[in-house]
């Protein structure tokens, strides 16, 4: 079966939070983080500013220009997963969603203004790139003017610079390559620009660790949830043929292992399953709830109540199971696990969410295992979380497969839910290792260099 990619692409907007903040650090077994650096420009029509004055002090067009910016360098995402990219230095990268912008001249050419900027960033890349050094040169390419590159790549009604299956303007930022046979674009075209970035390591965390004191006493939840990845998905029973329905199953197998019993499970449902029942109908979710006593590494015992569900997460989808009781996880769900498709980051957007108070829980983990969760997720959830000190954040930076998703999630789960006490630094090299023969995912965690708890010798 041809494997279904951890994407589906849908025309949300693209939001990039802009701005500071503390310099957090970050780990991952193959992943390595860097400060980018590059100068842009951007070729602007309409109500351009006339001068960098102007740019600066008035702020409807400094808003206007800004966003314009914002949508040039989304580029950034399907650049660095391109496969000109990826011959060019052996590996992909990803694009953080933290970047500052300073303007620095407003040119008038040609009945165009032309922008130039700073840009000063983070982005994610394999390790191998800085053996032999901690600085290196990459070429960033961006549209010079994102509103009319799509255009430039049609071919007999085709865009020849982008995916072949997902051939809209409103996919492009996320497929494009200039360098693909038959692309007009190839070969320096004078519609793409070439900027060389200055990539500076960053700083990772040694030796840290999730707070197991907090998660190893009393009664706590674990939430799994599994996307459907088809587009074809049935209304109102279990869409059995689906690639995520395997993954179900080979979770469902593995988890009793764990000295977990099964104590419900509900097919063909839909609805509020938590609440119990009078509050659901007939659908195409499977739930399963597992629950067992576990002895820690640390001494302590913890009752593991673990949520299985199997369901339609499109932003989209008129089914609101999923984003029920996820917004639930969000309250009570001392791990979260979500092993689907990100919907370019609006499938798990907060603001789509029934009302809960995330705030509720003293300490969670959650792992978002969906297509280059890394650039979507991190920024707003510590946001909403008031920072790291009670949340740990485990992304990918790339596309992720479903031959691997039950895997991945084995090797991230399998510590806590049987009470052991490994690292982070060892947690991210076992889900590294579960991608066997399909490479890396550059999967990281965000929000450990803050964690106190520690193994007493």
């Amino acid at each position: 079966m041809k494997q279904k990619l951890f994407f589906f692409v849908v025309q949300v907007l693209w939001l990039l939070v802009t701005g500071a903040g503390a310099e957090d650090k970050f780990y991952g077994d193959v992943a390595r983080e860097a400060r980018l650096t590059f100068e842009g420009e951007i070729e602007i029509k309409g109500k351009s500013p006339s001068t960098l004055e102007e740019l600066k002090t008035n702020s409807r067009v400094n808003r206007w220009v800004r966003e314009k910016v914002d949508g040039q360098l989304q580029h950034i995402i399907g650049y660095f997963q391109a496969e000109s990219f990826t011959k060019q230095y052996k590996s992909k990268a990803s694009m953080d969603d933290l970047y500052r912008i300073k303007y620095t001249a407003v040119k008038k050419s040609s009945g165009k203004v032309v922008v130039s900027y700073q840009y000063r960033g983070k982005a994610v890349f394999d390790k191998k790139l800085f053996a032999r050094s901690e600085r290196i040169k990459i070429d960033i390419k961006l549209p010079r003017n994102p509103e009319t590159i799509f255009a430039l790549g049609v071919v007999n009604d085709e865009n020849r610079c982008t995916d072949e299956h997902y051939n809209s303007e409103g996919d492009f930022f996320y497929f494009w390559d200039t360098e693909l046979p038959g692309c007009p674009l190839r070969g320096g075209h004078p519609a793409v620009l070439v900027a060389q970035a200055d990539a500076e390591l960053l700083p990772v965390t040694d030796r840290t660790y999730p707070e197991y004191d907090k998660l190893y006493k009393g009664e706590k939840h674990a939430f799994i949830f599994i996307g459907y990845l088809d587009d074809e998905i049935l209304p109102n029973r279990v869409s059995r043929r689906d690639a995520a329905y395997q993954i179900f199953k080979d979770l469902s197998a593995w988890v009793p292992t764990l000295n977990l019993s099964k104590v419900k499970e509900l097919a063909n449902v839909s609805g509020d399953i938590l609440a119990g029942r009078g509050e659901t109908s007939r659908g195409g979710n499977l739930y399963q709830r597992y629950q067992g006593v576990v002895k820690s590494s640390v001494g302590t015992q913890v009752e593991w109540n673990v949520h299985v569900l199997l369901s339609d997460t499109s932003s989209s989808s008129e089914d609101e199971t999923f984003r029920t009781m996820y917004a639930r996880a969000l309250e009570m769900g001392s791990l979260i696990v979500y092993d689907g498709h990100s919907g370019l980051g609006g499938n798990l957007a907060l603001d789509i969410m029934p009302e809960f108070d995330f705030e509720k829980m003293d300490y969670q983990i959650i792992y978002f295992n969906g297509c280059s969760s890394y650039p979507y997720f991190k920024t707003p959830y510590f946001k909403a979380k008031g920072g790291s000190k009670k949340l740990d954040i485990v992304t990918s930076g790339l596309t992720t497969f479903d031959t691997t998703a039950f895997g991945n999630m084995q090797a991230f789960l399998f510590p806590f839910l049987s009470g052991k006490t490994p690292s982070y630094q060892k947690i991210m090299k076992w889900i590294e290792e579960s991608n066997g023969g399909e490479g890396t995912y550059l999967t990281s965690v965000n929000g450990d260099e803050d964690n106190e708890w520690f193994p007493s010798k």
